[in-house]
């Protein structure tokens, strides 16, 4: 069987270019590990999606494609649904843009990839690939790394092969963002980190979207949001609609997969509280995800 793989990726625009540019750092590099993309391309086709602006249309065709097409990964743009002016209006676009990969996975049956620019992989993505069933939703504890002091120090990291327990080590001891910092210091609900002999224990009650293969009944959730705002559905009402069908897979130890994502150090500077209680989060709250350092 061969495989259909979509990586989904999408943004809105800002004058500074943060997205384009760690895009094509961080992103790109850890995307490249060798269980990653280059794994996936030997026993499936993959493609990359990209919903942004057309002022990022423009600067990534010039700049990004010729490493992605150098790589053999193929590519294609849409600036046809993040249209709007301010960054408010665009980011009330997204889910539009994940509508619209959803409606072109469930027509070539294909798998998506969750890949947001600010995101950092670790080493695995090929096997869990092989390993998802057609109708199941895997998703993966964020670990939150400080955009500020953590950019170039990620990116020096991938500069030469690393395994998962140094991807550990890195965003939970060296770059972490405030929230795990706080993680690691009190007993939040949201997110909570235990220290143990060779490593830490991780609590998220929220672990994000990896990958999935979309189904009709996912636009249900879209006519009635229960907890969030649109975009939001895919990290909240998703994966509660999954787990209850029974559907729902997920990471339980960094040796299988890790994943990291920068965030400001400007925001998010209290750990996120919320009556978010969904039976999937109520579950995930006891869930043990294991963080090995060594």
């Amino acid at each position: 069987m061969k495989f259909k793989i979509e990586i989904f990726t999408s943004f809105y625009h800002s004058d500074k270019m943060e997205h384009p540019n760690m895009l094509m750092t961080t992103w790109f590099d850890s995307m490249f590990l060798k269980s990653n993309i280059p794994e996936m391309m030997k026993f499936g086709k993959v493609v990359h999606n990209i919903y942004c602006s057309p002022l990022d249309t423009q600067y990534l065709k010039k700049n990004y494609l010729p490493m992605a097409n150098k790589k053999g990964l193929e590519v294609t743009f849409n600036d046809s649904i993040i249209t709007k002016t301010s960054q408010k209006d665009q980011r009330n676009q997204l889910y539009l843009a994940m509508q619209d990969q959803m409606r072109k996975s469930i027509n070539n049956k294909s798998i998506i990839i969750m890949a947001s620019a600010d995101t950092i992989f670790g080493n695995g993505l090929a096997n869990l690939v092989k390993k998802l069933k057609h109708g199941e939703y895997l998703v993966c504890p964020t670990i939150r790394v400080s955009y500020e002091t953590g950019f170039k120090k990620v990116k020096d990291f991938l500069k030469s092969p690393k395994n998962n327990r140094e991807f550990a080590k890195l965003f939970i001891e060296e770059v972490p963002h405030n929230v795990i910092k706080l993680a690691k210091e009190s007993n939040y609900d949201y997110l909570r980190l235990n220290k143990i002999d060779g490593g830490w224990i991780l609590y998220h009650k929220e672990p994000s979207p990896l990958m999935y293969y979309a189904i009709e009944e996912i636009f249900e959730t879209y006519k009635n949001p229960l907890w969030s705002g649109m975009y939001e559905i895919v990290d909240h009402e998703l994966p509660n609609m999954f787990f209850k069908k029974g559907k729902l897979r997920w990471i339980d130890n960094n040796d299988e997969f890790i994943l990291g994502e920068f965030t400001s150090d400007l925001i998010y500077k209290e750990m996120t509280i919320n009556n978010f209680w969904s039976d999937a989060a109520k579950f995930f709250h006891k869930f043990p995800i294991w963080e090995r350092l060594q």
